[in-house]
């Protein structure tokens, strides 16, 4: 049996399971360059009251609430692979509302990209519900 499957990959390294925490040592090249990403899968961002002020939101409330979550998103798998950063995450947004079913009900989701000066994985998870599939990115 083999302990060491490669998880984490990026254009020029990889990552095996025991070697994980070395990935914060490639974070020092973090925000000189501007990437641009995909969800490959529907990106679930609103919990229950963000929700609620998304739907009363105008168009540009909207964005900046959608930034905001993406945002709070990419700081959360930061913090998951011990990583903490005091410089400000850039994004800019295409995001696309679309209907999926989630456990019986009818939820709010989006399909798009995002381009920001953070390096993230490919096939990571943001927002609600990656257990399940959701949130899946990948780099153009």
């Amino acid at each position: 049996m083999q302990l060491t499957q490669t998880i984490i990959k990026f254009p020029d390294l990889s990552f095996r399971t025991r070697d994980a925490h070395k990935l914060r040592g490639y974070f020092g090249h973090l925000f000189k360059e501007h990437f641009e990403y995909r969800f490959e899968t529907l990106w679930m961002a609103l919990n229950e009251n963000n929700y609620r002020n998304y739907v009363k939101s105008n168009q540009s409330e909207k964005e900046k609430l959608l930034k905001k979550v993406l945002t709070g998103n990419i700081l959360s798998f930061y913090k998951g692979i011990n990583y903490w950063t005091k410089q400000e995450i850039l994004l800019k947004t295409r995001l696309e509302e679309h209907k999926t079913q989630f456990k019986d009900k009818t939820m709010l989701a989006f399909r798009g990209s995002f381009v920001c000066n953070a390096i993230l994985p490919d096939y990571i998870g943001l927002g609600k519900a990656v257990s399940r599939g959701f949130g899946t990115i990948l780099l153009n």
